[in-house]
């Protein structure tokens, strides 16, 4: 139980991390950023649900295909939403001809946005193993 708490802390950080890169983003677009409490909260919801699962698969110590199967089963979504937002943000910034700078500073930042993605998982996996070995 503590290693989904701890990869829960981890997800809530990156993906607070993720959305406010998100704003940024769409400010840097010349954006009005049009976000909202409920899709705020359920991008977050996913970077936490991958963090806790990773980090609950790291701590139970769980045979190699489970943990697969339960990291998987908890960060798919994420990595399909995640990278889609990225991907979004890095092919909307070439209909606004914006400067040479501002798309190179998007382009950079909805890498970031897909990085932090991805680490989500293996952050939640590491702060697991930690929970786990505190504790035995």
């Amino acid at each position: 139980m503590r290693g989904a708490l701890y990869g829960a802390v981890g997800g809530l950080v990156l993906g607070a991390s993720a959305r406010l890169t998100m704003r940024v983003a769409a400010v840097m677009m010349q954006q009005e950023p049009h976000f909202s409490l409920g899709a705020s909260g359920a991008i977050v919801g996913l970077f936490v649900l991958s963090g806790a699962g990773a980090g609950a698969a790291a701590a139970a110590g769980l045979r190699a295909l489970a943990s697969i199967l339960v990291v998987a089963a908890t960060s798919g979504l994420l990595l399909l939403t995640g990278g889609g937002i990225g991907v979004g943000e890095a092919t909307a910034v070439y209909d606004l001809f914006l400067s040479e700078a501002r798309t190179h500073g998007v382009l950079a930042l909805a890498a970031l946005i897909g990085l932090m993605v991805l680490a989500t998982p293996f952050l939640g996996w590491r702060l697991g193993r930690t929970a786990a070995r505190r504790s035995a």
